[in-house]
């Protein structure tokens, strides 16, 4: 999960350089008012703590989908090797892919974003 803060000189999105699981952490690591500096245009702007939104980010599909293929495949192959066939691969690879994709990654995302301080 990704911290992110609207600018509000050029209004584009940028990360702040925290990863706080809650708002109520976040106070505590940075104060409910805080100074950002934008990547984009440079500027300097104070921000409430409620401003921050949060957005799920792609490393746990991208790992958990890479995991769940080298699974899928290399138990498949072992178990070809060995003369059998069997959808063993198949559901435990399938199940790693699925559970990274549908992860409650998106609960995590919605709690912040639905509390303020």
């Amino acid at each position: 999960m990704q911290l992110l803060v609207n600018c509000k000189s050029c209004g584009e999105l940028s990360k702040i350089p925290h990863d706080e699981p809650s708002r109520p952490y976040l106070v505590d690591k940075i104060g409910t008012d805080f100074i950002h500096r934008c990547p984009d245009c440079g500027v300097s702007k104070q921000y409430h703590v409620n401003q921050v939104i949060a957005k799920k980010s792609n490393i746990i599909r991208y790992g958990g989908t890479a995991l769940g293929l080298a699974i899928l495949v290399g138990v498949t192959v072992g178990f070809w090797i060995t003369g059998y066939f069997t959808n063993i691969g198949l559901i435990i690879g399938g199940g790693i892919i699925a559970a990274s994709n549908f992860a409650d990654n998106n609960s995590n995302e919605k709690a912040f974003n639905s509390y303020y301080i």
